[in-house]
């Protein structure tokens, strides 16, 4: 039995399209799928996939699908805007930096790039300084500093305003709250 792969491609590509156009990624995702089985490196089929992916919070599929496209188109800034997405999604800092850095070779007025570039570079400052331990915080046995006689871990080591922020930044990181991440830091 021979089957019409061309016909396949071609209801695969429609249900892609539609899917994407009504919001419905899983069956944008699928389909795209189908199509890239016959055709795996329809510029097209990638592209939709990965803006579905990301729309979706599907970090990893999208970082596959715009390093793809990357290969295959180098000199597109919008495919390595979107895979410096892909990778802020996914919290790799170094990788997004580097996806931008990309953008900014191929477009060096691309707006959204520069803006996002800074953007992360503040924000891995901020979070390398949260990571360092603060020189005049006691440690956890140590007697607390506001004279109660116990140890900081059972007196004030829960209201501490340092621990507290470090909580509140990592949830917010959690959410991909990036304004909130930017305010706590």
């Amino acid at each position: 039995m021979v089957i019409d792969t061309d016909w396949l491609v071609d209801f695969f590509r429609r249900q892609v399209r539609l899917g994407f156009d009504e919001g419905d990624y899983t069956r944008t995702r699928n389909c795209c799928n189908g199509v890239l089985r016959y055709l795996p490196a329809d510029i097209e089929t990638l592209t939709l996939l990965g803006e579905a992916a990301l729309a979706s919070h599907d970090s990893a599929t999208a970082r596959r699908a715009f390093e793809k496209l990357c290969e295959l188109e180098p000199l597109h800034a919008e495919h390595a805007m979107q895979l410096a997405k892909a990778y802020l999604q996914l919290q790799d800092w170094p990788a997004a930096h580097a996806a931008l850095l990309q953008v900014l070779e191929l477009n060096p007025e691309h707006a959204e790039a520069l803006a996002t570039r800074g953007l992360v570079e503040q924000l891995h400052q901020r979070l390398q300084q949260i990571d360092r331990p603060p020189t005049n915080e006691p440690g956890r046995n140590d007697p607390c500093p506001c004279g109660s006689g116990l140890k900081y871990k059972k007196c004030c080591l829960a209201n501490s305003t340092l621990q507290v922020l470090r909580q509140r930044l990592l949830e917010a990181v959690a959410a991909a709250n990036w304004q909130s991440v930017l305010s706590l830091a």
